[in-house]
């Protein structure tokens, strides 16, 4: 999965932030079974936070 940007409403962006400050205010792992259920929670997180979620695949773990 590339690297998108999910606002509230679950719409998804095909890019994260070309530009913009350092990661600094904190992040979120899951695990989870789908990409579908990753854009729902990132969509509940940005309504939360009422700002766009960057979303990253930094991991797959075979065994999982």
């Amino acid at each position: 999965m590339p690297v998108v940007r999910v606002s509230a409403n679950g719409t998804v962006v095909g890019s994260g932030y070309h530009t913009g400050p350092a990661l600094d205010d904190g992040f979120a792992v899951f695990e989870l079974p789908s990409c579908d259920a990753t854009v729902n929670w990132a969509a509940w997180l940005a309504s939360a936070c009422c700002c766009d979620q960057e979303l990253r695949v930094f991991h797959i773990d075979p065994a999982s």
